[in-house]
């Protein structure tokens, strides 16, 4: 299956913006992100944790 992500062009600019914001502000600060569902989810999200790990092996191959 091909990667969702494909480039290092397919960027999230509101990210890069928060984490040039937190660089500059506190340079010595270790930052963790993490995901949040606001919604209830249609099937358990268990279940992709495979598929989204195989991404993230992807990216990382960038």
């Amino acid at each position: 299956m091909k990667p969702i992500i494909q480039s290092l062009l397919d960027t999230d600019l509101y990210k890069f913006t928060m984490w040039q914001a937190l660089l500059h502000r506190h340079p010595q600060t270790q930052a963790e992100y993490r995901f949040v569902c606001r919604n209830t989810p249609a099937f358990p999200l268990a279940e992709l944790l495979p598929d989204v790990n195989a991404e993230l092996d992807a990216l990382c191959t960038l």
